[in-house]
């Protein structure tokens, strides 16, 4: 006895479609509602990929988030990694600089608040210091109390990363 039904006549025959036959292409950043998979005719096609545009609007509703420098009312941060000359500075107004912390933390990571003051060198801040190693400071101005309000991030160029990318 076959495993497999036979097909009684050609119309019961399904032909793949190869991938590079394949019309498709959803809109990037945008959900689904298949309707143009619908109108393709296809003889296996999925009931939904997910949530209709209007039931994916209900879900997750639009949300804005504000700017930091609204939070700090502050247009730039006063924490600053200089690729070029390879230094982090600190310019706070009136020559407040406090401290400072750098990362990563660890090999790879970046960390809880909790884990990180932990584990971080809170340094304080007396000039310019090499960047050639860090990739992101968190400082304090004296007027932003015990809060890192100061903040920048310049991930070191990783040549291997980048050839694997190409």
């Amino acid at each position: 006895m076959p495993l497999v039904k036979q097909a009684e006549s050609d119309e019961d025959l399904i032909t793949p479609i190869r991938n590079e036959d394949f019309v498709y292409k959803p809109k990037d950043f945008y959900i689904d509602d298949t309707d143009n998979i619908k109108n393709l005719g296809l003889a296996c096609q999925p009931d939904s990929f997910g949530y209709t545009i209007e039931k994916g609007n209900e879900v997750y509703p639009f949300k804005e988030y504000p700017k930091c420098s609204e939070k700090n009312k502050q247009n730039d941060t006063y924490l600053h990694i200089d690729r070029k000359n390879q230094k982090l500075y600190m310019d706070c107004p009136n020559g407040e600089n406090d401290k400072y912390v750098v990362g990563p933390y660890g090999k790879y990571k970046f960390v809880s608040r909790e884990e990180g003051l932990k584990g971080w060198d809170v340094h304080d801040y007396n000039g310019p210091v090499s960047s050639k190693k860090i990739e992101f400071g968190l400082g304090s101005c004296e007027s932003d109390g015990d809060s890192y309000m100061q903040a920048s991030m310049s991930p070191i160029f990783n040549k291997t990363v980048f050839d694997f990318a190409l």
